[in-house]
């Protein structure tokens, strides 16, 4: 009998540490998110980029920024990705710029490279950019953020689609 009821609580243990850690690294699609100045974007301290260089920070001076913050191992980060890709497509000529992140180093670089070829990526994306996780406090991904043409974060979600209106609003904003 008591074998039993050690194994349900062990049992009940693993059951919430699992659906705990769910809830913090792979938020569901109605995360949504506020729209208003939320701190200015930290320096992104990468180990390097995929894609191509980086943009420098005067190159993104006066643009509206959307930042993707992903990781090879995420299957919301993936599934994120088509979405993310209209979002580009519908926006570029209105001079927004997309940004990838990845708080993996260079250590599993193949694999970050290997996420970016299999989602068809366009934009760069810095891999090792773990001070920007954590100056963002980053509890789950992908998370995405809209930065405003003055450099302030405007809008931080988990859902690509509902970050649509934060890149209008951001548009609309006078700096």
């Amino acid at each position: 009998m008591n074998t039993k009821r050690g194994f349900l609580y062990a049992l009940f243990g693993v059951v919430l540490v699992v659906v705990v850690f769910t809830r913090l690294y792979f938020p569901n699609d109605e995360t949504g998110g506020s729209f208003g100045p939320q701190g200015p974007l930290p320096a992104f301290g990468q180990e390097g980029w995929i894609n191509g260089p980086g943009p420098t920070p005067a190159e993104l001076e006066g643009h509206v920024v959307v930042i993707d913050l992903w990781a090879f191992w995420c299957g919301p980060c993936k599934k994120a990705v088509p979405d993310l890709i209209k979002l580009q497509k519908s926006f570029e000529s209105q001079g927004v710029v997309f940004l990838g992140a990845t708080n993996e180093g260079g250590e599993n670089l193949d694999k970050s490279q290997a996420f970016v070829k299999e989602t068809s990526i366009p934009w760069p994306n810095a891999y090792g950019t773990e001070k920007l996780f954590d100056e963002l406090s980053i509890e789950g991904i992908p998370t995405i953020l809209v930065v405003a043409r003055d450099g302030q974060i405007v809008w931080r979600g988990h859902n690509a689609r509902r970050a649509e209106e934060a890149i209008v609003k951001a548009l609309a904003l006078k700096n």
